[in-house]
């Protein structure tokens, strides 16, 4: 998908560099939306807008360029996508193992959704279709995203 917006360039830009200040010194690390990840349940490779990574990088066993292992996932959304980045993406992403936060990002309003997945006792850890997730949204130019 082309990403030619100057809302949506800047907004990435200035999440990716609001991550790495904060992830300084923590064995995590962002990723910008030049890395590809690979979703091995679709068997497809995507690009977030930003990713962190916590621990050792796990790669594609076909592709040596792409993560397999994100716990958090950013994207910011344009209206053509967002049914798509709601849906069927954020599905894909559910299956991989290590996956806890997804991070909405409205480029046209100041609206963020973070979806967590939740541990329940009644949830099966390794089937992913199964697990709990919460959502909140935070509105307004003086909210601030905590994960």
């Amino acid at each position: 998908m082309s990403r030619g917006s100057i809302p949506h360039s800047v907004i990435g830009s200035s999440l990716f560099v609001e991550v790495g200040i904060s992830l300084k010194g923590k064995s995590c690390k962002p990723i910008n939306n030049d890395m590809k990840l690979w979703i091995k349940y679709k068997n497809k490779y995507v690009y977030p807008d930003a990713m962190i990574v916590c621990g050792n990088f796990e790669i594609a066993d076909d592709y040596k360029d792409a993560i397999t292992n994100p716990v958090v996932i950013f994207e910011v959304l344009f209206k053509s996508t967002t049914g798509y980045d709601r849906g069927d993406k954020f599905q894909a992403y559910r299956q991989i193992p290590s996956f806890l936060h997804y991070v909405l990002i409205e480029q046209d309003k100041p609206q963020i959704d973070i979806f967590s997945r939740r541990e329940s006792s009644e949830t099966n850890k390794e089937d992913k279709n199964t697990s709990l997730w919460s959502i909140t949204t935070l509105e307004g130019i003086d909210k601030k995203l905590t994960l």
